[in-house]
């Protein structure tokens, strides 16, 4: 059995979402299509080998929080506007589930992050960002109980490789391959000039905590904040025990698959 996890906002009236499901069907394959507005709508398709994702990177990053405790594969077909964390669009929809159906296609592992004390799972990044007026914020950050250094910025990244090409390219990051095992700190708009990106080992945990008396908001994967930070409250980040597994059908390199995205952007 395969999962269709669909965004409705992406699929008019579901019109690709029942053709993929009737193409499946056709081949002898049968589908179960996640419905937001059903209870327990998850639960049918945790028994799929597979989950077809239609949409864009939100649509990604919301299925794999659900998909990567179960270790369940995704894979990704475009319907938003850069669609960097599927495989295919649209439109090489059916040739690539068919390569899929065929075994003609190669895994890989995407790291996540764990975050607070709920171990809550993070497949882009992290971001601390100010809530209310603009002033500048002071974080102090520690890696495996070692002072990295206290910054004063707009807000910090906690960013996985996967995650390197989203918000934090846009902070001025370094794009790292989505397979390796790093972590990337990014300050936002830094007050000291010689605050930079740094990249860190995936086996750090990262603790920040905020010395001042702003109020920091968190948010996960771009969803709505999560939660806050007061003075003195300190947040950790580490490398999640579990991963995201997408699938891949696409034969062009990541470096391919950056150049033509970012044309995008």
């Amino acid at each position: 059995m395969v999962g269709i996890f669909t965004n409705p906002a992406r699929d008019i009236d579901l019109e690709y979402t029942r053709q993929i499901a009737g193409w499946l069907l056709q081949r002898g394959m049968p589908s179960a299509v996640y419905d937001e507005s059903v209870p327990d709508a998850l639960a049918a398709l945790h028994r799929a080998a597979f989950w077809i994702v239609l949409g864009g990177d939100g649509t990604m990053l919301h299925a794999a929080r659900e998909a990567a405790v179960r270790d369940i594969p995704l894979f990704g077909i475009n319907l938003g506007y850069v669609g960097y964390l599927t495989d295919v669009d649209r439109i090489d929809g059916f040739d690539a589930l068919q390569k899929v159906l065929d075994g003609d296609y190669y895994r890989e592992k995407r790291m996540m992050l764990a975050v607070g004390p709920q171990n809550e799972l993070v497949l882009n990044e992290v971001v601390l960002g100010r809530d209310g007026p603009a002033k500048l914020m002071t974080f102090q950050v520690k890696a495996n109980g070692v002072l990295v250094d206290t910054l004063r910025a707009d807000g910090l990244i906690v960013a996985t490789p996967t995650g390197s090409t989203a918000y934090n390219l846009s902070a001025g990051g370094p794009v790292l391959q989505p397979q390796s095992e790093m972590l990337i700190l990014t300050p936002i708009c830094p007050q000291n000039l010689y605050a930079r990106p740094c990249v860190l080992s995936a086996d750090n945990e990262i603790t920040i905590t905020l010395t001042d008396d702003k109020r920091a908001v968190c948010a996960l994967d771009a969803r709505e904040p999560s939660f806050y930070l007061e003075q003195g409250d300190a947040l950790t980040v580490r490398r999640a025990p579990c991963c995201t597994t997408v699938i891949k059908t696409n034969e062009a390199t990541f470096f391919e698959v950056l150049r033509k995205k970012a044309r995008q952007w």
